[in-house]
C-alpha cells in the first residue's frame, strides 16, 4: 500500500531538482515499500537501485511514475541521469 505522504514529498523532490537519480529515492521512500508498489521483488529493486538501473523497463519506469503523479518524462530523466552517471563513474550529467 502506498504512502502517499512519501510518494508526494518525493514527487515535490523531483520535480524541484532536488533529486537527479532513481536511486535517490530510497531516501524518502524505503526500498522495500517500493518494490511492493512497483510490484517487483527485492533483488529486482536491488538491481536498479545498484548498477543494473540500465536494465529497468519502460513499464517499471511508467508504474514509477504513476505512483509518484509525476509525467513520465521526469522519471525518465532519474534514470537516464543514473544510468549515465554510473556509465561515466561518476561524471555528473544532468538532463532536463
Amino acid at each position: 500500500m502506498t504512502n502517499s505522504k512519501r510518494y508526494k514529498t518525493a514527487a515535490a523532490n523531483v520535480k524541484n531538482k532536488r533529486i537527479f537519480e532513481f536511486k535517490e529515492l530510497e531516501r524518502l521512500i524505503p526500498r522495500d515499500l517500493l518494490a511492493i508498489d512497483l510490484g517487483i521483488t527485492q533483488a529486482r529493486m536491488d538491481q536498479l537501485m545498484g548498477d543494473g538501473i540500465g536494465k529497468m523497463k519502460l513499464e517499471e519506469m511508467l508504474k514509477t511514475a504513476e505512483l509518484l503523479k509525476l509525467d513520465s518524462a521526469y522519471v525518465f530523466d532519474i534514470v537516464a541521469n543514473q544510468f549515465l552517471k554510473d556509465k561515466n563513474r561518476g561524471i555528473e550529467v544532468i538532463i532536463l
